[in-house]
């Protein structure tokens, strides 16, 4: 019997990762184009997102001539990644700056200690669901704010890596509970963006991509992404999820 099988890919810290998997679990190929973060300053972590992208393509194309992969059986594209790395966009979709801050990057500490000051920074906290932190990327946007405020403004949507490569694939701006809830922006009980958090960092609610499960469809492989990919045109493409969730989801932690 002819099992589905499934492309995923993994927008990694030091590399992108393609496989090819079957319905049944069994791996059927695999490819990694390896990167490193750059460090122009003491504590600053850096990637240019259109590297994340050219390693998309170079992965992908490497899985689908694997003896096994049969493209007619091609059911879907799943995308995880590291997480916390916003990517700024404009209104037509292309990139904002050569390279963008990482999960792991310190830049933002100033922006921290100064939220901390606020009387209203513990309720927000608790609010929020996480403590104020370098990782999430309302800091870094307040960085941004203070140090590139004409990036912030021209910005259209703030992307996670691997929403930013479902952008490419789709050319739809999404993203997941998982990326959302790392943000600092999403009210946890509501599981909504926050205006009041949005607003103390200087950031539209409109900037910030809509929110879906991890499993849905949030569209379907363009013909321009087909063309540099290989994969098929139309190809369901799902949310996903950050990269350590879905490691969680992996290892059987699903409650």
């Amino acid at each position: 019997m002819s099992l589905p099988q499934f492309v995923t890919i993994d927008i990694g810290t030091s590399s992108v990762r393609a496989a090819i998997v079957q319905s049944d679990g069994q791996v059927l190929a695999w490819h990694a184009v390896p990167h490193v973060p750059l460090t122009p300053a003491l504590g600053w972590f850096e990637q240019d997102p259109e590297d994340w992208w050219q390693s998309t393509c170079q992965t992908v194309q490497a899985v689908l001539q694997e003896p096994g992969v049969m493209r007619t059986r091609l059911q879907a594209i799943a995308v995880c990644g590291q997480m916390h790395s916003p990517v700024p966009i404009d209104a037509a979709g292309q990139v904002l700056q050569k390279r963008v801050q990482l999960w792991n990057d310190k830049r933002p500490y100033p922006q921290v200690l100064e939220f901390l000051k606020d009387p209203e920074a513990s309720r927000l906290c608790r609010q929020q669901g996480n403590p104020a932190a370098c990782a999430w990327s309302a800091f870094k946007l307040a960085w941004m704010r203070q140090e590139q405020p004409e990036v912030l403004q021209q910005a259209d949507q703030f992307l996670s890596p691997k929403d930013f490569v479902n952008f490419r694939l789709t050319g739809v701006p999404a993203t997941d509970l998982s990326e959302a809830s790392g943000s600092f922006f999403l009210n946890q009980a509501q599981r909504v963006y926050d205006p009041e958090v949005a607003e103390r960092f200087g950031v539209q609610l409109r900037q910030l991509p809509e929110i879906h499960p991890a499993e849905s469809v949030i569209g379907t492989l363009t013909a321009s992404a087909a063309e540099v990919t290989g994969l098929p045109q139309g190809l369901p493409v799902v949310t996903g999820c950050g990269d350590f969730p879905a490691a969680l989801l992996g290892s059987g932690v699903c409650e």
